[in-house]
């Protein structure tokens, strides 16, 4: 039916581009339609009135009938059919439509997809009016309408993140805070997912893990995942930042094996 509908309103298009007195070839330029089916078009809007300014734009139904559009195929039964007294009374509570279906697949262990459920709601009413595009090409939606991980995506922001991460411990804040130094939005799923380890790890682990990857100077979600698995965490690591000699191996200050002093070189 949204094909049928989508079809009488590009007649539509090309018979107001007609009225103005566009010619079959300017309209096949623009993509609407071919010269041979807008020229056919022309003829049959000229014979029923159609191309005269003053005369009101026919609807889709008379549209059909006269250019002999065929209806679409009937469509299969939608498989909330059989919950569709417990889906409108939820409908009308203002119960969103992601919530409807989460609710039928754990009570009635309902197989079919959120999409079958939103087209049972599109034929009750209204959903949603999405902005246009301008942008070939270019998606609009509505975050409600989204599954329910790309909503918790677009949910936890980069300021979500760094306020659970202090949440945790100052090693995983300042991790995060390195990772939205530079290019934030490609590196916010790896801080989503740095803080979704400490679902699994539990935050001590989480924050070692942290402090053991700004260390060894390696703040990526992969090396923390990989300092969780194998447990590393739990071991102590340490940095040696200091340039002082007396730190330094025996065979740089002048002790190693082989060396001698200046006395018993030149003795």
């Amino acid at each position: 039916m949204a094909n049928r509908r989508f079809e009488m309103y590009l007649y539509r298009q090309v018979l107001t581009r007609m009225r103005l007195g566009e010619s079959d070839r300017a309209i096949a330029r623009s993509g609407l339609m071919d010269r041979e089916k807008a020229s056919a078009l022309r003829e049959v809007a000229g014979r029923e009135g159609w191309l005269e300014a003053s005369s009101v734009m026919p609807d889709d139904a008379t549209l059909a009938q006269v250019l002999d559009v065929p209806s679409s195929r009937p469509q299969s039964a939608s498989s909330v059919l059989p919950y569709q007294d417990k889906v409108t009374a939820w409908w009308r509570q203002g119960i969103r439509g992601t919530v409807i279906h989460q609710a039928l697949v754990d009570t009635y262990g309902y197989a079919g997809s959120y999409s079958s459920v939103r087209r049972f709601l599109q034929n009750q009413e209204m959903v949603a009016v999405h902005p246009r595009k301008n942008t070939p090409g270019a998606r609009s939606t509505v975050n409600e309408h989204l599954p329910p991980d790309a909503r918790a995506f677009l949910m936890r922001d980069p300021q979500w993140c760094l306020k659970k991460a202090q949440t945790i411990g100052p090693a995983c804040h300042t991790l995060i805070k390195t990772l939205f130094r530079d290019r934030v939005l490609d590196n916010l799923r790896a801080a989503q997912g740095i803080i979704g380890l400490s679902e699994r790890y539990g935050v001590r682990r989480l924050e070692a893990a942290c402090d053991r990857a700004i260390a060894f100077d390696n703040p990526r979600y992969r090396s923390v995942k990989n300092i969780l698995e194998k447990g590393l965490d739990q071991c102590k690591h340490e940095t040696q930042t200091s340039t002082d000699p007396h730190t330094l191996a025996a065979a740089y200050t002048g002790k190693g094996r082989f060396c001698r002093d200046a006395t018993t070189l030149f003795s």
